[in-house]
Order: structure tokens, then sequence, then C-alpha cells
């Protein structure tokens, strides 16, 4: 069996394969789609990653089948065009893939537009990391290092952010510092990988969780991702990018469903008439894990120097008819915050490797 040919079985599934069955071979295949087949083998429509994330805002159960959101119409070519013509075709029109068909719809290959090697065009990708907090919930934790250096399975949470955008294809890294930012400043002095990449945005006073933004030397080109510091997630970036692009947002969120069980009965009244009990309902939020995508646009009226936290600038993207969507996350992630937190972030590191 060719090479393709492994390729194609490896990215090919059922109509009645799960959403979390769906995710779980995504994440193996590494190619971002996935074809949806019949028995006989002709293509139904195809998955990717941001038509699993619809599904998600949309409310569908990860238990339900791929072939309720597969889209049904995708970008197909005839197996009797020649490859230079395939090859023109996906320069011209910068689709990532493009399932090849024979007369019977079945599929013979699928082009990939990473494996052109003159196709991709180099762009700027920049990150912010936000580094600067005191992380008074932490202590006694923080009372000697800045919570970004503190250590989930042996390395820095910095550490470990960094070098996750890193493999993403981030082409500058800027990471805000304030708190103990001596401790950080020669922690990332020391890494060689770190040193043309990283560059250091110091804060004079606290900014909030964005009033760093005004501190870039200069206005990214294109979505820049802003990331909290104090982070373990699996979230992928590069995706979340594309889902930014895709949705024409001007702000995306990352964002998780968090469930709060009420350790109580909560009580339903009208004044002092009781309607109604539940017994410890369990509620739903949809909540920010601390990951953005901005369009440079966002920072146009960021003034140096002044306090602002990320929800009083998305207000302000709001006020003012910005789109502003959500990335919804179904990845790991734990928000450091807390003692209870950075226990869990460390038991979990140890028991992913066994």
């Amino acid at each position: 069996m060719s090479e393709r040919s492994v390729l194609i079985r490896e990215i090919t599934s059922s109509p009645d394969t799960s959403i979390r069955a769906a995710i779980e071979q995504l994440s193996r295949t590494e190619r971002r789609i996935l074809l949806i087949c019949d028995a006989a083998g002709t293509l139904l429509g195809t998955i990717t990653d941001y038509d699993i994330r619809r599904s998600i805002l949309s409310g569908l159960a990860l238990d339900s089948p791929v072939g309720e959101v597969m889209a049904t119409e995708p970008i197909v070519l005839s197996a009797s065009l020649s490859k230079a013509n395939i090859d023109a075709f996906m320069r011209r029109s910068r689709v990532h893939y493009v399932p090849i068909l024979d007369a019977q719809r079945h599929v013979v290959d699928v082009c990939f537009l990473q494996d052109l090697v003159d196709a991709e065009v180099p762009e700027e990708r920049v990150a912010l990391v936000m580094a600067g907090g005191f992380g008074r919930r932490l202590m006694p934790y923080t009372e000697e290092l800045p919570k970004p250096m503190l250590t989930v399975g042996g390395r820095p949470m910095l550490f470990i952010i960094l070098d996750q955008i890193i493999a993403e294809g981030f082409t500058h890294i800027y990471v805000s510092v304030f708190y103990k930012s001596d401790v950080i400043v020669q922690a990332i002095s020391q890494v060689e990988r770190y040193r043309e990449i990283v560059t250091l945005l110091h804060e004079r006073e606290p900014l909030g969780t964005a009033g760093a933004l005004a501190l870039l030397p200069q206005r990214p080109t294109g979505p820049l991702l802003v990331i909290n510091g104090d982070l373990v997630t699996q979230v992928p970036l590069q995706e979340m990018r594309r889902y930014h692009d895709r949705e024409g947002n001007a702000v995306t969120i990352a964002t998780k469903l968090e469930h709060y069980i009420v350790p109580y009965g909560v009580i339903e009244a009208d004044n002092a008439r009781v309607l109604g009990i539940r017994e410890k309902p369990k509620l739903e939020f949809t909540v920010s894990i601390g990951a953005y995508m901005l369009e440079p646009e966002i920072l146009e009226d960021l003034a140096r120097g002044d306090r602002i936290d990320m929800p009083d600038l998305i207000d302000r993207a709001l006020h003012v008819g910005k789109a502003v969507g959500c990335f919804p996350v179904h990845e790991y992630w734990v928000d450091v915050g807390t003692p209870e937190q950075y226990m869990r972030a460390n038991a979990d590191a140890r028991n992913a490797l066994g």
C-alpha cells in the first residue's frame, strides 16, 4: 500500500462516527481534515476543526454523529486534471486541502497546500504573553517567584506556553513583565531558543490585563494572539487563528463551558411567596480561558501607560459594533490562579506521564 493510500485511510471516517471520535482522529492525523465516506467509499462530505467548534457552539453533544455537521459540498477536483493544474488551483485559491475524486466520487488522492513548498507565503504571526501579574491568590508560592515561573510537571508555566507558541509557527513573541521581572528576564536569557524570538515589554507600573498592548513597539499587520502567562492548556493556537479569520471577527475569545453545582436548595420566590425550589441545581457558564485573537484595529485607542483590563477592551469593541466571537475549547485547560488549581495542574501532569 502506497504512502498516499495509507494517509487517505487514516483521514477517512464514516458519517456515524461521533464528534468526540472525530476530534481524536483529527488530533492523530494532524492533517486538519477528515473525509466522510459511505461503505462504498463515496465521498459524502468533510469535517474540519472549524466544523467541530461550530457544532459545539450550536449545543450539539460530542456523542452526535459527524454526519450532522459535516460540510456536504466541499471543494473537490477531478482525478482527470493534471497535477500541474491541481497545484495551480491550490496556489490561486489558497485552499488548504482538496480531495481528488474519480468519476464515481471515490477519493483517489488528497492535495494539501502545505505540501507545495512554494505556496506558503511567509506571514507575520505575533503573540503577546501577559506575565506581569502579582499572583496574590497563589501566595505563598509567589513570594519568591512570579506566577508564570511556577513549575508544572517540572517546567515553568511560561516556558510551556512559549514552546507551544513557537511550535505553532508564531514568528515573534512579546512577554510583558512587572512583578519580579528580573526573575523572568534572567530565565529567558538563559534559553537559547528564546533569544531571537522573544522580546520583553517592561511595565513601569501595573497596567492590567490589556494595558501592555500599548507597549508593543509596532502594530502587528495581522491578528495578534494575547495569552495569559498562567495557563496550562492544549488549545490549538493556529486553529484559533484560522477560526478567527474565517469568522471575520475583530476579537475572538477562547471559551470553555464550565459547570457549577450550587450546594444548596435554590428558592424561586416572589417576595414572601415561594414559587418553587431546585435542589442543588447545576449551572452552566461560558468562561474565558485567557487567550484572545485581536485584529490590529483594536489597539488604535490604547494609550501608552494607561491601565486597562481585557473585559474593558472587549466592551469598547462591542460598543462600537465590532464583531466579537467565541472559539469553543474542548481541549485540556487549567487556569493556575489558586493553590488548589496549581496542585491540580501538577497532578494532571504526573498522570499524563503515567
